[in-house]
């Protein structure tokens, strides 16, 4: 009993890192957007891109990081994305062109697709009760390292360090979380999936509530990636904030982030995860609203979105999680890969409207995704409520089978 609580506890660390680590590294693109810029000389078009073409990578990577956790497991995914994130970081901090960026960055967040995946496929079979409170604390450390990006970034920038060469600080995190990684036993990830517990690509495919929950998730990362990943440049072209002052919102944002990871998870427990997220949306819908709105000085209510836009990704991946005990992998890779195919579109279309119509234009789109997340949920809803009526009236009369 001791030697497998250690081995869990282990694990549980191990996992808390990687979040961090993704939170910290993926979040410093965004706020790196205006260096970045001014250093290659490319448009906003061309940001779009590189945002497109690395969401593109990222899906590769959580695709067959999803399919390989179920058939070889999590070790070998893990691995690998060690390798690609440690390949990523060396590339871009030699990089001084567009396309050199592209490709390296690519190699990143493939790296970063991978982690997700892994961690995320990983967890429920850790956190078997009280699912979303252990899901919702183990992205609270995605917060921690997006709330430290910033900051630290910007005190980077403040003594005068390259946007490219910041990225490497982040190999410190890295080295650390392989060595643990070494000493991490994953073995309650490591076994391949019994063929009772599969479920076919076809049958996933053709289940209506899985597309229903891709675009829910979808929407809910267009949402937050899109706000993460240009809300710095729109308070420092639209607001006319300077560096150090729109990285200090994004830090309250993050550190509002926090806040609601933390909570968050009891809440949905308790209210119930759709019901959560559905007023979580709605609340960040509003205060987006009245921060685009209202203008010049009311920039801190896009920072308190924070608490509310942090329960909705972890809190829909344990509804996922509850709804596909079969097979989870690979369920995941399909629902994770095609709700990052939606942020990705999205997020380019952000940068093609700062170009054709503006940069107040572009950030608006932000919130009809998040409108677009309260659709998709309001469907979702009715269907499972009708899928479990089915299923109370299908209820075998044997007591010893389970719900």
């Amino acid at each position: 009993m001791k030697a497998s609580t250690h081995k869990n506890t282990t694990v549980v660390v191990f996992t808390f890192l990687i979040m961090m680590l993704i939170g910290f590294v993926g979040n410093l693109r965004g706020v790196l957007l205006p260096a970045i810029k001014q250093n290659l000389s490319i448009s906003y078009t061309s940001f779009g891109l590189l945002i497109f073409i690395t969401g593109i990578g990222y899906m590769i990577a959580v695709m067959a990081g999803g399919i390989i956790s179920d058939k070889l497991g999590h070790r070998k995914v893990f691995i690998f994305a060690f390798m690609l994130v440690t390949m990523g970081i060396a590339g871009i901090a030699y990089t001084g062109s567009f396309p050199v960026l592209v490709v390296t960055m690519t190699l990143l967040y493939m790296g970063l697709g991978s982690f997700d995946v892994a961690v995320n496929t990983l967890a429920p079979r850790l956190f078997v009760a009280n699912t979303a409170v252990m899901m919702n604390i183990m992205h609270l450390f995605f917060g921690v390292g997006s709330s430290a990006s910033p900051k630290i970034a910007s005190w980077l920038m403040a003594g005068e360090v390259s946007w490219n060469l910041i990225y490497t600080f982040s190999l410190i995190m890295i080295a650390a979380a392989f060595v643990l990684f070494l000493f991490c036993p994953l073995n309650l990830g490591s076994a391949s999936v019994r063929p009772a517990e599969k479920a076919s690509l076809t049958s996933l495919l053709a289940n209506k509530k899985v597309w229903l929950l891709i675009g829910v998730l979808g929407f809910c990362e267009a949402t937050e990636v899109g706000f993460t990943s240009w809300f710095i440049n729109f308070l420092q072209v639209e607001r006319g904030l300077d560096a150090g002052s729109s990285a200090q919102y994004m830090f309250y944002f993050f550190l509002a982030y926090v806040i609601g990871r933390v909570l968050g998870g009891h809440i949905a427990e308790r209210v119930g995860y759709i019901r959560t997220v559905a007023a979580s949306v709605s609340i960040v819908a509003i205060l987006f609203a009245c921060g685009l709105f209202l203008g010049a000085g009311w920039e801190i209510l896009f920072s308190l979105m924070g608490p509310f836009i942090s329960v909705m990704f972890p809190t829909m991946i344990a509804l996922i999680a509850k709804e596909f005990r079969q097979g989870a992998g690979s369920v995941m890779g399909i629902i994770l890969t095609s709700a990052g195919l939606i942020c990705m579109f999205t997020n380019s279309l952000i940068g093609k409207l700062n170009d054709s119509m503006g940069v107040f234009a572009g950030f608006a789109a932000i919130l009809a995704y998040a409108m677009l997340i309260l659709v998709f949920l309001g469907v979702l809803s009715r269907y499972l409520a009708a899928e479990k009526r089915v299923r109370i009236h299908t209820m075998p009369s044997s007591p010893c089978e389970e719900y």
